[in-house]
């Protein structure tokens, strides 16, 4: 899944300086404001049909509340869900996901836990039977797979920085965006439960969120190809 020259091209636009972006409505806001409004205008806007990213209330039958989504007329394409830093303060969500397994199966609550974001994107995914799907706290971002001849697989780039220039966050998601453009789909997984309905909430150390009996299979969040270009080159392998 490496880009490749058709990559479209489009002109920079001009980022506006967001201070203190701590909260999820400031990640939401500068996100869109900086990557997802321009990507819908420079390129959404002259696909056919056009393509524009926007909150999930656009679409009537999503499962779940994912924070934007990518759709097409009203097709549902790809689903992205925000997270502050606080939540997300790692680069290799990969390597903290089996770090807070082998600490929950010893019984002891993980300082920092990936666990429940993770799930939930990957829940967005499934339930509205999506390849692709994006977690982001704005300075981080990870691009999320599930392949259609196996959709209970889920497949974890890379962290792409806000500040990273090659590729940047805009060409990343310029590539996801034509992954998901020319085949959005994927089957949902067997057995899931539904989706969650409101946003996260870290669980405090007495109390988890109810529901830590269910991740992705175990062993199935991998590392794929350099992040920027959203997915694998060449066959991702397990890790664990």
């Amino acid at each position: 899944m490496a880009s490749n020259d058709t990559t479209p091209q489009y002109d920079e636009p001009t980022f506006t300086q967001y201070e203190g972006v701590s909260g999820e409505e400031d990640v939401r806001e500068a996100l869109n404001g900086n990557v997802l409004r321009p990507l819908s205008i420079t390129i959404g806007s002259k696909q056919m049909p056009k393509e524009e990213f926007c909150r999930h209330t656009a679409l009537e039958k999503i499962q779940g509340m994912p924070d934007f989504i990518m759709k097409a007329l009203d097709r549902l394409m790809l689903a992205i869900e925000v997270k502050t830093k606080w939540v997300l303060s790692v680069d290799d969500i990969v390597a903290m996901y089996q770090d807070n397994l082998t600490t929950l199966a010893a019984h002891r609550a993980p300082p920092i836990s990936v666990i429940d974001p993770i799930k939930q994107i990957y829940r967005y995914m499934g339930h509205n039977k999506l390849q692709y799907g994006v977690l982001s706290t704005y300075e981080r971002t990870w691009f999320f797979w599930r392949p259609q001849g196996n959709p209970d697989v889920l497949r974890i780039s890379n962290v792409v920085k806000n500040t990273d220039t090659n590729p940047t966050l805009l060409r990343s998601l310029v590539y996801i965006m034509s992954l998901a453009r020319h085949n959005p789909d994927s089957p949902s997984p067997p057995a899931s439960p539904p989706p969650p309905t409101d946003d996260y909430e870290p669980p405090d150390e007495e109390d988890d969120d109810g529901d830590s009996t269910y991740y992705p299979p175990k062993g199935s969040s991998s590392r794929s190809g350099r992040g920027g270009q959203g997915g694998n080159r060449g066959g991702a392998g397990k890790r664990g």
